[in-house]
């Protein structure tokens, strides 16, 4: 085995042979030459004049040939070809060359899918170390001018791709969202060129989105004093104002990556696979925001296939590249709370950045606090709403309010508003969301929303969205289908490199029919059975014979499990790749296609949820009762269970992959509620699809008294916060047959509800509470406050 290292200080290393000495340090360059050009034909008198220019020809080609006579007694005579004419450097497979191998990764990752795949990355990281240094560091050979101009040319080139690799590596880890991993790589592409200020405002970028602030205001003046001293310049405005940016605050943080140790599972992260088109297409409509222009993007496809996981993945995108992510969700189970998605949305924006410093007129701030309150806090203002001109025009106020904040903050930088499953939005929330739309033109806001055809509450009012109506903004469509055979065999083989084979790829293609919940879904169900297991490096292996792998086979293999409450204790979870975090319905919302059924996807769901203890399985039905991400402390409550029993619970859905930890201050959460948090952290269902298995699974009985525990629970846990939870106590106390407590908070929910102008949810509201009095009274019973019927009266009128 022959190496050759050309990065850094060159090496000739031989296993088969004594140490490699070189006659000359010219013989050397003709070998280091010749290695660069493998396979290539060489003019001797080429070789010759390159490296004895000064000697006449005969005397150039005399050295030239004992050059050869010398490598061909170092080295391997097999390796060279050589005639009257010409020379040829032949390597063989035993023949290693860094540049060849760095070259050759280049050529894979250029030729590659526009987006990443799982090989991309590691390519480009491979690449990147095999970079040790400038092409043939230190080596100089000023006495044959000819071989130094091309050894400068090399380096040059080669130097130039090093920092290609090292650019594209640090974006591409910063959008997956491996920060420490994209801060070496800028670091290392600083250290090649020093002077340049964008890798500088990356590296910023890095730093602030790691949440050490100080060390992105540290960079900003290492890069201050390194442009002074290389260019006798300062920094350029961009880099300025992302340095005022950083400092004041504004510059969103993303949550630092959890820390690990070698007992936690091991988890995988990979890239989205079978969605290149769309990404991409994704990346060219945020170049037209970053152009000034606005837009709005429906994106619909079935429960599971993907949609929050794309989006999600090219809000990373956005992020790194200087852009603010607003997302909001829409629920299904805990009812409609009038313009939710969007109010929660905003007041992340309230926590995160400094409201003083937006350039927002005073009155809209005023209106603005009535949709969400702790603005006035922020600005320091505590006046009373506006006067308006009737229910029409106040609403009309708000709206223009949430315009004019949006507006604001894309002042500062680009935004992108994702608002997800849309189809369970309320009425008033779209109306708003077209509004939005219209008014926003020529303002670089990009909003997504995302929805399931067929399941729409309010399919008129969505229609409108999907009606082009001004100029100044782009609209468009964006269908997610279920992923190719060839996008599976490649998530297969991400996960379970040790265990692929073909069979396998064929069997979880069968088993989900391309949809990525229910591939996910299979392969937890495999790991709990132990067909797949992984080693202490975290790499998984298959523990079943091929002809085991099919639909039946797994069905008959969990019926032979007795007792599976312990089955993975201490095993490391699946990665969670596909979990696309996408709520589902019990029933309608995955196809039926041929063997694969609704029934049996819900199955495989309660197979899993079977194998946990019966306390366990208990507390996971409260957790569905929420209806919402939900934190240890109400689960607490609401149960009687000691904290540590719940903890201990919590661990094992986790393990399970039945639920996943979402940080309240995570750019990528899923909570969209406007509850004060009790604690840091929060946690939802991994996919709404499990939570209406495990909820519709529940007896009414059951579910009756979970509403009522939870209402009682927030209750206790809010008490000096009720007006934040109205909505909440209404829906359980209404829905846990609690009528008398549910008629105080269904009228203050209509009250919240009529006070931003969403008046049909305002008069749903008020129905509920009247529903509630006539089951509690006579309708004739004169006992009956006229308050209800007052207000359900106007709202009527």
């Amino acid at each position: 085995m022959l190496r050759i290292q050309l990065f850094g200080s060159p090496l000739v290393e031989s296993t088969e042979v004594a140490p490699i000495q070189f006659r000359s340090i010219k013989i050397e360059a003709l070998f280091y030459y010749l290695a660069v050009t493998p396979g290539r034909q060489h003019r001797r008198t080429r070789l010759a004049s390159l490296l004895w220019s000064e000697l006449p020809e005969d005397k150039a080609l005399g050295n030239l040939r004992y050059a050869f006579w010398n490598l061909r007694q170092v080295l391997d005579e097999n390796l060279f070809s050589i005639d009257r004419g010409t020379a040829t450097f032949q390597p063989d497979d035993s023949v290693w060359v860094d540049a060849h191998e760095f070259e050759h990764l280049l050529h894979a990752v250029k030729n590659s899918s526009e987006l990443e795949t799982s090989e991309g990355m590691p390519r480009l990281q491979k690449a990147a170390d095999l970079y040790r240094g400038e092409f043939l560091a230190g080596f100089e050979l000023t006495e044959a001018p000819l071989f130094d101009d091309w050894l400068q040319v090399q380096r040059a080139a080669l130097h130039d791709k090093a920092v290609e690799v090292l650019t594209k590596l640090g974006s591409d880890y910063a959008v997956h969202h491996q920060l420490p991993k994209a801060i070496a790589a800028t670091k290392r592409l600083l250290e090649l060129e020093p002077w340049q200020e964008a890798a500088h405002r990356q590296m910023m970028q890095l730093h602030a989105l790691s949440g050490r602030r100080d060390a992105a205001l540290m960079h900003y003046q290492e890069c201050r004093q390194v442009l002074g001293e290389e260019l006798g310049m300062e920094p350029e405005p961009e880099t300025r104002i992302l340095m005022e940016r950083i400092r004041s605050g504004e510059f969103e943080q993303a949550p630092a990556p959890a820390p690990t140790s070698l007992s936690e599972p091991h988890t995988l992260s990979t890239p989205l696979y079978g969605r290149q088109k769309e990404y991409a297409w994704l990346v060219e409509m945020w170049k037209k925001v970053t152009l000034n222009h606005s837009g709005l993007v429906l994106l619909q496809g079935e429960a599971g296939v993907g949609k929050t996981r794309l989006v999600e993945e090219f809000g990373r995108y956005v992020t790194i590249r200087g852009g603010r992510m607003l997302q909001g969700r829409c629920y299904e189970f805990s009812g409609p709370l009038p313009y939710q998605p969007i109010a929660a949305a905003l007041q992340t924006q309230i926590t995160q950045i400094e409201t003083r410093r937006l350039s927002l007129e005073e009155d809209w701030g005023v209106e603005l606090a009535q949709l969400l309150p702790d603005i006035r806090l922020q600005r320091g203002n505590s006046s009373p709403s506006l006067p308006g001109s009737g229910q029409g025009m106040d609403r009309y106020r708000l709206f223009e309010a949430v315009a004019q904040f949006l507006r604001a903050i894309a002042a500062k930088q680009p935004v992108l508003f994702f608002l997800d499953d849309l189809h369970w939005a309320d009425a008033d929330t779209l109306d708003l969301v077209g509004y939005l739309v219209q008014r926003l033109a020529g303002t670089p806001v990009l909003m997504i929303g995302s929805y399931r055809p067929g399941e729409v509450l309010h399919q008129q009012a969505l229609n409108i969205l999907q009606r082009p109506s001004g100029g100044g903004v782009f609209y468009d469509t964006l269908q997610l289908t279920h992923l190719s055979t060839e996008a599976v065999q490649q998530i297969v083989k991400t996960i379970t490199p040790l265990a692929y084979n073909d069979k396998l790829a064929r069997f979880l293609y069968e088993a989900s029919q391309g949809n990525p919940f229910i591939l996910f879904e299979t392969l937890n169900e495999m790991q709990e059975l132990h067909w797949l297991q992984s080693n202490a490096k975290g790499q998984w292996s298959l523990q079943v014979a091929d002809h085991c792998l099919t639909l039946e086979g797994l069905i008959n293999a969990d019926a032979d499990q007795s007792s599976l409450s312990s089955l993975t204790a201490g095993q490391p979870k699946m990665p969670v790749l596909l979990s696309t975090g996408e709520p589902a319905k019990a029933k309608d919302t995955l196809p039926a296609k041929d063997n694969l059924k609704l029934a049996e996807v819900q199955n495989r769901i309660r197979r899993r949820i079977s194998r946990l203890s019966a306390e366990g399985k208990q507390l996971l039905g409260l957790a569905a009762v929420v209806g919402r991400p939900f934190e240890t402390k109400l689960l607490q409550e609401a149960s009687g269970l000691p904290l540590e029993t719940v903890l201990d619970n919590l661990d094992d859905w986790l393990a399970r992959n039945l639920v996943q930890e979402v940080s309240r201050n995570e750019q990528r959460t899923r909570e969209t509620d406007l509850l004060p948090a009790l604690s840091h952290y929060r946690y939802d269902f991994s996919h709404d699809f499990i939570r209406a298995v495990v909820y519709n699974d529940l007896s009414q009985a059951r579910r009756q008294v979970l509403h009522y525990k939870l209402g009682a629970a927030l209750e206790r846990l809010y008490a000096h916060q009720l007006g934040k939870v109205v909505e909440w106590l209404a829906h359980h106390y209404y829905c846990g047959y609690e009528l008398n407590k549910a008629i105080t908070y269904l009228q203050r929910a209509g009250q919240q509800a009529r006070a931003v102008y969403a008046l049909p949810i305002a008069l749903e509201r008020y129905q509920q509470a009247l529903s509630c009095w006539e089951q509690l009274y006579n309708p004739s019973d004169s006992q009956i406050p006229t308050e209800a019927w007052r207000q359900r009266w106007d709202l009527l009128l």
